[in-house]
Parts: structure tokens; C-alpha cells; sequence
């Protein structure tokens, strides 16, 4: 299942593994028929998190930054857990910084994103009852800042991506929140996890 996974893109690697594949997704406009030879289930998410599956329901679920749009992440998080079947992998990216300041228009962002301080996340995947099996910091501003100038998608190509996870690798004691000069945006801006249900 995909949170928010529009065309649902990020299955293609795996797309001739999987036989079923839903997509909760508020955007009518964001939608496919299918994905390769596979037909897309699309249902629209509720207000208030709920999903409309049973416990237990998908083997991988992924939401790939779509959780730092909505209000009430920790329920979506429970509820991410509660749908996963036991062993199941969740896969989750999220900005883990501020994204500016709320008071005033913020060029490409909608007006409620703000990231998830890394903390509270840690604490929510804890006490939900998730096995972290691999956290990974991404998404160094300056490399897709860049390669966009040129005309080129940063995480579209290997070698970059590895230069970002190299880049924000070495970069993660500098992570923080909100910062208050350029030295301190030097540092990675996204967390990756792969997450286990046990």
C-alpha cells in the first residue's frame, strides 16, 4: 500500500513482485490506472487517519513524504502499524526540519508543511511498536539545489543519490531544527526508515 503515493511511482522497481497494489490518496488529480501491467486500487483517505483496512492487510507499506503534511502523524503512524502484517516493512521518508517560517508565504510549500523534529519521530516509531532496521539521512539541499539548474533530478540518478547518503552521512551530527544562519543549514534536511512490524 502507498500513503499519499499519487502514480505510484516508487513501486516501479518492484512492480513484477507485486500482485496488489493499493493507494490511499486524497489528490483526484494525481491518479493512474495502472502502474506497468498492474491495475491500481485508489481509495480516498478519511479526515481523521483512519484507514479503511483491516489489521494486518499489506506486506509493505511505503510513505515517502507525506506525513509532514498532515496533523495528526502519531494515529497515521498507529495506523500504519495496524495495517502492516506481522514482518511486514514499512518504508518511510519525512523532512525532519522546520521549512520555515509559518507567518509569511513560503515559495513551493503549502501553507501547514513543516517537517517532524527528529526526536518526536523516534519517539512516535518507538512507542508504536516498531523495529527500526535502517536509518538513513537524506537529502543535502545543495545537490538537488544544483543539478535542477542544469537540468537534472538529483535522485533520479545513482551517483548522485550515493553522493547525497555519503554527503549526509557525514554531515548528520549537524542536524538540527530550526537554524538561525546559512553555516548552520549544512546538514542533512530528510530521515529514511525502514521499519519492521514484530
Amino acid at each position: 500500500m502507498g500513503l499519499g503515493s499519487a502514480y505510484g511511482d516508487e513501486f516501479l522497481p518492484i512492480i513484477d513482485k507485486i500482485n496488489n497494489l493499493t493507494i490511499l490518496e486524497a489528490s483526484d488529480s494525481l491518479l493512474s490506472n495502472q502502474i506497468g501491467s498492474l491495475k491500481i486500487k485508489y481509495i480516498h483517505p478519511s479526515i481523521d487517519g483512519k484507514m479503511p483496512f483491516n489489521d494486518n492487510t499489506f506486506n509493505l507499506i511505503t510513505s515517502l513524504g507525506v506525513l509532514h503534511h498532515i496533523p495528526n502523524v502519531t494515529y497515521v503512524i498507529s495506523e500504519i502499524y495496524r495495517c502492516l502484517s506481522h514482518n511486514g516493512t514499512a518504508l518511510i521518508r519525512e523532512p525532519i526540519v522546520s521549512m520555515g517560517d509559518w507567518r509569511k508565504p513560503r515559495k513551493n510549500l503549502t501553507k501547514r508543511e513543516r517537517g517532524i523534529p527528529l526526536p518526536i519521530f523516534e519517539e512516535i516509531i518507538h512507542k508504536t511498536g516498531f523495529k527500526v532496521v535502517k536509518k538513513t539521512y537524506c537529502v543535502f539541499p545543495v545537490i538537488p539545489m544544483l543539478l535542477n539548474k542544469v537540468g537534472i533530478v538529483a535522485y533520479n540518478n545513482i551517483y548522485f543519490s550515493k553522493l547525497d547518503a555519503i554527503t549526509c552521512s557525514v554531515l548528520k551530527k549537524r542536524i538540527r531544527y530550526r537554524t538561525e544562519n546559512l553555516i548552520q543549514k549544512i546538514r542533512p534536511t530528510c530521515v529514511f526508515y525502514v521499519l519492521k512490524k514484530i
